[in-house]
């Protein structure tokens, strides 16, 4: 497993040298999660929203205008016909709303469906519309046991606006209120931008690596497939975990996000689902070498229908990459300082220490080779005692 934590560990901080990741990793996903938050956050608090109603008050009199005024107390966002399509349902006060209520006989008010809405708030505006009604009923019973004089309208204003010795908090039963605003925005832009993150830049890694050659020269290390692949998925967990720890945390102290009763939970889940990303994004075919006999290194047995392909890292002879004539024609001097900057630059200095003496020491048998075959020629092109006496 050291060999996994180093691949990843090393991954994880090339890619953290890139500052163009940064746009996508921190700054996209926060203007997403803003804007959203902005347009979907809608009135009032999640756990007592105020849905739109219509108003068609047709009444002249006073109580028309102060029954308006308790529809909005009990919670009800009150349009007129200019925002008609916003409405969810809508309420309309007769014309002789206020003569027949003060002669104390019944009217109705009449509770309709605006044309085009759906039903999602209508037994919300049907009950706050009869605790309207019951509220202006009791105003009116109270000012008629005050006096004996026919009610007027200011006070009876003066009676609505007086604090009431017994109220009412209405709230959705639930621990946690339904998701708007910012609650809704952070976990959604936070799981798309993680999947998609770690699926782009994961196989956009493993393609240039492979372009590279990187791929090929660990090859020639002591380092099993199951450690290859699993140190790259490990790499790409590593920034998923970077960015959910960035936007909780501002979610969390920023946003003010409700991040419910188990932060536990959360973490495992937003964990597995960064580990099932890292490896799609790590099982994906580097490019493409024309004539060359490939193995696939496998993360899984998974089929994807053709849109996901093996990860394909070295050929048969993935052992003669690494000799000197297939990295550079030239001695490892100034004829291959850009391939051995490169090289040293995305394996590190101990890595590349490591290859570069190996590639030193086959060269050095190699060059013995060459020697014995030359001093066996010259064993056997020279005269023998036997010749020479002749």
């Amino acid at each position: 497993m050291k060999r996994v934590f180093q691949i990843g560990h090393n991954d994880i901080r090339l890619f953290l040298r890139m500052k163009a990741g940064y746009v996508w990793l921190f700054l996209v996903p926060l203007v997403f999660v803003y804007f959203f938050g902005i347009a979907f956050r809608g009135p009032g608090a999640p756990s007592n929203p105020r849905p739109a109603v219509l108003i068609e008050n047709r009444d002249t009199g006073f109580l028309g205008t102060l029954l308006m005024g308790e529809l909005d107390a009990q919670g009800m966002r009150l349009v007129d016909q200019a925002k008609r399509n916003e409405a969810e349902r809508g309420i309309r006060i007769p014309a002789d709303f206020t003569g027949k209520v003060l002669k104390t006989e019944p009217v109705k008010v009449e509770f309709f469906q605006v044309e085009g809405s759906g039903a999602e708030s209508a037994f919300l505006i049907e009950l706050r519309l009869i605790r309207a009604l019951v509220a202006m009923n009791s105003h009116l019973f109270e000012l008629a046991s005050q006096s004996q004089e026919p009610v007027n309208e200011p006070e009876l204003r003066a009676l609505t606006k007086a604090e009431n010795p017994v109220s009412l908090k209405a709230q959705f039963a639930g621990r946690n209120p339904a998701p708007a605003g910012f609650n809704q925005s952070l976990p959604g832009t936070l799981v798309q931008f993680l999947m998609m993150n770690l699926m782009i830049f994961g196989g956009a890694s493993i393609a240039g690596e492979r372009a590279d050659g990187v791929l090929r020269r660990l090859a020639v290390y002591p380092i099993r497939r199951w450690e290859l692949v699993i140190g790259k998925v490990y790499g790409r967990f590593l920034l998923g975990g970077v960015q959910i720890i960035f936007f909780l945390l501002l979610g969390q102290f920023i946003f003010k996000v409700n991040l419910g009763q188990s932060l536990f939970a959360i973490l495992l889940t937003l964990g597995i689902y960064a580990w099932v990303a890292a490896s799609l994004g790590v099982d994906r075919r580097g490019g493409e070498e024309r004539g060359q006999d490939h193995r696939p290194l496998r993360a899984g047995k998974l089929d994807h229908g053709g849109a996901w392909r093996m990860l394909v890292a070295f050929g048969n002879r993935a052992g003669n990459v690494a000799n000197h004539r297939s990295l550079c024609p030239d001695r490892l001097g100034d004829g291959c300082a850009a391939s051995t900057h490169q090289l040293r630059r995305r394996l590190g200095n101990g890595p590349f220490q490591a290859w570069r003496a190996g590639v030193v020491r086959r060269r050095r048998e190699h060059r013995r080779g060459e020697d014995v075959q030359i001093l066996k020629c010259t064993q056997r092109s020279s005269p023998s005692p036997a010749d020479a006496e002749g």
